[in-house]
This record gives structure tokens, C-alpha cells and sequence, in this order.
């Protein structure tokens, strides 16, 4: 019989992406503009992107549950929101 320990799973299987874990690191303090470096190259890859079936849609989707999720945190009503209510709409059109 071995003398060493089973492995345990990563995490123990506790899922750590708690409201409190979100609170602890969703943090915005400084405006970070480092991605535009890679704006050429998200064109492109964007552009490919928007080619397939239904993504699109689906991006208006989740921009419209993050405006969502911005409002529920803050304690606002989403439809409240023109934002959301903008794509909800968009979503609704393609």
C-alpha cells in the first residue's frame, strides 16, 4: 500500500465565486485602456466572430443581463435602465 496521500480536488469542490467573492474583487478604481493595443487584431477577430449564426444576438443578450446585474447589485430595476432596454430591443430585432 502507498504511503502517499490521495490528491484532493481543486478547490475541495467548494465553489469560491460567492456574492462575497464578487463584492471582495470586482473592483474598477482606475480606467484601463491597455487592451486598445489590440484593437487591429480584435477587428478581425470580431468581424470572423459576428459571421456565425447567432452571436450577435447572444452578445446583446449578455450585455443586457450585465446591465442587469449592475442594476440588481446597485438595488435598481433593470428595465429602468435605457441601456437595457436598448438590448433587449436589439436582441429582439436579429
Amino acid at each position: 500500500m502507498s504511503s502517499r496521500k490521495a490528491a484532493q480536488p481543486a478547490g475541495n469542490l467548494k465553489d469560491r465565486y460567492t456574492d462575497e467573492f464578487f463584492d471582495r474583487h470586482n473592483r474598477n478604481g482606475m480606467r484601463d485602456v491597455s487592451a486598445l493595443r489590440f484593437l487591429e487584431r480584435f477587428d478581425e477577430v470580431y468581424k470572423s466572430a459576428l459571421a456565425l449564426p447567432d452571436v450577435l444576438r447572444l452578445h446583446h443578450v449578455c450585455c443586457a443581463d450585465y446591465v442587469a446585474a449592475m442594476a440588481n447589485k446597485r438595488g435598481d430595476d433593470p428595465d429602468d435602465d435605457p441601456r437595457y432596454a436598448h438590448r433587449r430591443k436589439a436582441a429582439a430585432r436579429i
